[in-house]
């Protein structure tokens, strides 16, 4: 066999084992990539708190907290909970906010 060609074997073998991989994480209900919608209004930031969804914070490009729940909100910061005792305040001027799905 040259280098680079594959045959139908393996081909069909890749496409098996994405479709393999595909239907576990379907049963779970989760997706290969997760979603990022941008936190960007009052009500985004509403509808991530009431959901409790984890969120990420990007700050100069910079990802600088993951996985966290918004807990407040006001016009000016966002208050985000990683743990039961670790409570971060973001800029909303100087961050951005991401929910994951």
């Amino acid at each position: 066999m040259v280098y680079g060609q594959t045959g139908i074997a393996d081909r069909s073998r890749v496409y098996w084992l994405y479709l393999s991989i595909a239907h576990y994480y379907a049963k779970r209900g989760t997706l290969f990539m997760p979603i990022n919608r941008p936190l960007i209004t009052d009500r985004d930031f509403q509808e991530a708190m009431e959901r409790q969804l984890p969120v990420r914070v990007f700050q100069n490009d910079h990802l600088i907290n993951s996985g966290a729940t918004v807990i407040r909100f006001t016009d000016t910061d966002v208050i985000i909970q990683s743990k039961v005792s670790d409570l971060t305040y973001y800029s909303r001027r100087d961050c951005e906010f991401f929910e994951v799905r």
